[in-house]
């Protein structure tokens, strides 16, 4: 299996995770992932997750880690899809569901305009 592979199905299963309501477990497989990306070339050296909604600079991070990784607009649609599965604020964000919800609405948005978002499913 190649690295390609490896991480398409790393992702497969952090989906499945996301879906039964695992996201903790499914964010340590997305950190794998990233991680085999970067070995892969994937990821410019120096970028552990490109693009994250909420870098590890962050003042609202808690726990010092990039989240919500979009650098392409499947990782977008996985952002958007994993943040409404929330349904109070997670412990590493330092704010309100509402708040963190509205950010990584905002940042695809803004970074992939044609993706279509049902605004009231993320309130």
């Amino acid at each position: 299996m190649s690295i390609n592979e490896l991480v398409q199905t790393l992702d497969d299963v952090a989906g499945s995770l996301e879906g039964k309501g695992l996201l903790k477990e499914a964010h340590d497989i997305d950190i794998i992932s990233n991680t085999l990306e970067k070995f892969a070339k994937r990821i410019p050296p120096g970028d552990d997750r490109p693009s994250p909604v909420f870098s590890d600079k962050d003042p609202k991070v808690k726990d010092g880690k990039d989240h919500f990784p979009i650098p392409d607009k499947n990782h977008a649609r996985n952002a958007l899809s994993r943040v409404n599965q929330y349904s109070e604020a997670p412990d590493w964000w330092d704010g309100s569901l509402e708040e963190l919800k509205n950010k990584v609405v905002k940042k695809v948005k803004s970074k992939y305009p044609d993706i279509e978002i049902n605004i009231e499913s993320y309130k």
